[in-house]
């Protein structure tokens, strides 16, 4: 999940929080108008990343901008090393410098009557971010643990991705092409004459990544066992309990299945990149025109003809 959405996902006041960001394009019952019907289908594609971005940022302060500098750099080359020793390409990290800031610090200046406190330069305060691509979800308890020597601890996100989005597209896009045939085989079979209609489709592709399905809750009773035994035995006394600090669980929750009709790769063991298909095809009779005839005599009168 990373430590950039740590703040963002504290959960509501109830013991579970359900996920907030669904996909856009969800299972709709078949809507009928005037003289025609649509039918809908729905689609997701679950694909395990194939390529992995970690993000960390780092914080230096130095009595100097160059020894910040320095001591930066001396991080950052035992953290390289480390990465080189495991057999990762470290030609590839790239390091972005965010901010370069003095520090102050206050000094007491003491008076004979008054104590004055001043800022004063203490140092510089310098940070950076660099990221680290690699190709298997694993990895990243590698690259953790060679961050820890280097005194890297900010792990900021981890973006990921598959190679051909175009290709899974076509591929969920075909299956639901499918299942919408079957669909219209099984309305045929009602008595519908569905090749006489006219047709529009309406289509959209939503990709949902794995940062935005992490979601969290807290497991907890708030019984005082001890609140409790006072009440009972009539002491008159309400005890003041003093409540711990209880942690948030989080964990990642896929976009759920049950609401498409095709689901591929529906087996979800690790985070994934998931797509999500909607399709609607509109039916509605053609329009036939009847022409009208009439009969225009000599002094301007119309008379209608009844021709069939």
């Amino acid at each position: 999940m990373g430590n950039s959405n740590y703040q963002q996902n504290q959960p509501a006041q109830s013991n579970w929080q359900a996920p907030s960001r669904e996909a856009a394009s969800m299972a709709q019952p078949p809507a009928s108008f005037e003289n025609g019907m649509v039918l809908h289908i729905n689609g997701l594609l679950n694909e395990v990343p194939s390529h992995y971005v970690a993000l960390f940022h780092v914080l230096q302060i130095g009595a100097t901008q160059v020894e910040a500098e320095r001591l930066l750099r001396e991080r950052l080359n035992t953290f390289k090393k480390g990465l080189q020793g495991s057999g990762f390409d470290t030609t590839s990290l790239r390091t972005d410098f965010i901010s370069l800031v003095p520090r102050y610090e206050t000094q007491a200046a003491n008076r004979l009557f008054s104590k004055r406190y001043t800022e004063v330069p203490a140092g510089f305060e310098l940070q950076k971010t660099f990221s680290i691509p690699y190709t298997r979800a694993a990895q990243l308890g590698t690259i953790l643990a060679l961050a820890g020597p280097a005194e890297i601890y900010d792990l900021v996100k981890v973006d990921c991705s598959i190679p051909d989005v175009q290709k899974a597209q076509e591929e969920l896009r075909a299956a639901c092409l499918q299942a919408l045939k079957a669909k219209e085989r099984t309305y045929i079979a009602a008595g519908f004459r569905l090749d006489t209609l006219v047709k529009a489709l309406e289509e959209n592709f939503t990709t949902t990544y794995p940062t935005s399905r992490y979601v969290g809750y807290q497991a907890y009773s708030r019984t005082s066992f001890e609140a409790l035994r006072r009440g009972l035995l009539g002491l008159g006394k309400s005890a003041n309990v003093a409540e711990a600090e209880h942690s948030t669980v989080y964990y990642y929750a896929p976009v759920a299945p049950d609401k498409y009709d095709v689901v591929i790769h529906p087996v979800v063991s690790q985070p994934v990149v998931q797509l999500s298909y909607s399709l609607a095809v509109r039916y509605q009779p053609r329009r036939r025109g009847k022409n009208k005839y009439f009969y225009l005599d000599a002094s301007g009168q119309a008379t209608p003809l009844d021709i069939k």
